[in-house]
């Protein structure tokens, strides 16, 4: 259907942008930018727990749901990267976590995989 169909469409966003940044700043010493990534994170997670009934409610919306799925684990994981930052807990191999999220078929990407995987890496060498 041409409704699953995606010609070409920009990983960029705004908001992703901002996550680098501050992936960066705490790279750099900033250490307040892990409560600004934690702050995202959860409204993220509010906006994905408000529309889970309506992604949940049809055939169509299957696909979306699905990804929707992924962005939770993907919140999981990112604020247990950030717990590890912050030395609360050591969790092997959650770097290698965020990438299965992605696979390589997808054509909708979680792009925010990528910044939080350097972050772990960051904080664990």
């Amino acid at each position: 259907a041409l409704d699953n169909f995606v010609d070409y469409l920009a990983v960029e966003s705004h908001a992703i942008r901002q996550l680098n940044n501050w992936v960066d700043d705490f790279i750099n010493g900033d250490k307040t930018a892990l409560d600004k990534i934690k702050s995202q994170l959860n409204l993220w997670s509010e906006a994905l727990s408000a529309s889970d009934n309506l992604l949940n409610s049809g055939d169509k919306l299957a696909l979306v749901h699905a990804k929707s799925i992924a962005l939770t684990q993907f919140i999981a994981l990112s604020l247990n990267v950030i717990a590890h930052c912050q030395g609360q807990t050591t969790t092997p191999m959650l770097g290698n976590d965020l990438l299965f999220l992605q696979p390589l078929t997808d054509e909708l990407v979680i792009a925010g995989i990528y910044p939080m995987r350097e972050l772990y890496l960051a904080c664990t060498n």
